[in-house]
């Protein structure tokens, strides 16, 4: 399926876009390295595995959990996703069998991404699901959705050192909190 790009920004050496398959991607123009909200994607430019903490992972059971059925290699016949028995991931209960998978893939967005802003700690993106999605801009970690968000489609954002300012078809949102903020519960 064709995608095409909705929205950009640049600060060298980075290139961020945001498109009508609802993904992100950053991409470093020096090496060509980066990350994406797309599983897909970040298989074929990370064919050995993304290196990750813990933290940024969630264990996920394959859609028909009767029939998950590892083979030899470690992936499953029914999926086709790398398993892990006895996963240690938040959640998991040892002996369990599951998909180990980044949690920004399970938090993208869901409609097209058409404002995306970064600077050298964060990324932050709107899209016309109605959701502005703040993001790790170095490793690509899922950091939260802000709350009293929009009732329509998220057409710009933007941000400074202190908040993030939306606007969308129903209205401007401001949104405090955005200094300092290390994970989710500082930004809602």
């Amino acid at each position: 399926m064709y995608s095409s790009i909705a929205s950009i920004d640049f600060c060298p050496p980075y290139i961020l876009s945001g498109s009508s398959d609802s993904h992100i991607r950053l991409i470093d123009i020096t090496t060509g390295k980066g990350w994406s909200t797309s599983e897909e994607l970040d298989a074929v430019s990370s064919p050995h595995g993304i290196s990750t903490p813990e933290a940024d992972l969630e264990l996920v059971t394959c859609v028909d959990e009767e029939y998950l059925s590892p083979s030899v290699s470690g992936v499953c016949n029914t999926c086709g996703h790398g398993v892990v028995l006895g996963a240690s991931a938040h959640g998991a209960i040892p002996g369990q069998a599951g998909v180990l998978r980044l949690k920004r893939y399970s938090n993208a967005h869901t409609g097209l991404v058409r404002s995306v802003c970064m600077n050298e700690e964060w990324v932050v993106s709107g899209s016309y699901d109605s959701i502005v999605k703040i993001w790790n801009r170095k490793t690509g970690a899922f950091i939260g959705d802000l709350t009293g968000g929009h009732t329509g489609r998220v057409f710009g954002i933007g941000f400074d050192c202190t908040k993030v300012v939306s606007v969308g078809e129903d209205q401007v949102r401001g949104h405090p909190h955005l200094a300092g903020a290390r994970d989710a519960h500082e930004f809602l």
